[in-house]
Parts: structure tokens; sequence; C-alpha cells
């Protein structure tokens, strides 16, 4: 449970620790299916499907929530450092930090959405 002292990181740990493996799996395969669909749209009608762009942020987010929470779990159970080399670590926290950074992008044009559909009309 979130408390007044936490932070978004915090929150974001805690719901990644105490999702089921199906449910972070299940994130990243939403993720997966709503990328390449919005990528064969754009190849049909680049028009139409910039339109539907808002709707994609959503499912990218938790794609980016599944794949913190299968690198995190890894780095914590013992049988992802291995014999002691380092590399399957490193690799695994490169993984947590670009799924971090993909889901504070996502987090920043969702925003701009928002500020489009508000501020836009209040605009024009």
């Amino acid at each position: 449970m979130a408390s007044e002292d936490t932070d978004l990181r915090a929150v974001w740990c805690s719901a990644a620790r105490s999702a089921t493996d199906m449910q972070l799996v299940a994130c990243v395969a939403v993720a997966i299916v709503v990328a390449v669909s919005f990528a064969v749209a754009l190849l049909i009608d680049v028009r139409r499907a910039f339109n539907w762009w808002p709707a994609v942020l959503p499912p990218l987010f938790a794609g980016a929530f599944g794949v913190w929470g299968i690198a995190d779990r890894e780095l914590e159970s013992s049988t992802a450092v291995g014999d002691g080399t380092p590399a399957p670590r490193r690799a695994l926290v490169a993984l947590r930090w670009c799924s971090a950074l993909t889901a504070g992008l996502v987090g920043v044009l969702g925003a701009l959405g928002i500020l489009k559909l508000t501020i836009g009309t209040w605009i024009s």
C-alpha cells in the first residue's frame, strides 16, 4: 500500500512485485500486439493511423511496466546472476532502465496528448 511518504518509484516497484508472472507477460504481449497493429495501420494509411496514436499509449505503458517487472524479478533471483559473471546482470539493469525511459516517454506523450485536446480546443 502507498502511504503519504512514498514516491512514484516505490509505487511502481510495489505494483510490479505484487503482480503475478502471468500479469506481467500479458502486459508485454498486449503491448507487442498493439505496437505491431499500429505499425501495420501506418503502412496502410498513415493519416488515419496518426489519429489513433493516443490509444496506443496505455498498452505501451503497460508493456514497459511488464518488461520492468520481469527484469526486476530476474535481477532479484539468484539464477539470473549466473556464476558471478556481470554481463547478464548488466543486461537486465539496462533492460530495466530502457523500460523505465519508455514509460517516461509514454507518460510525456500522454500529457502532450491531453494538453492538445484541452488547450488546443481553447486556442482555436
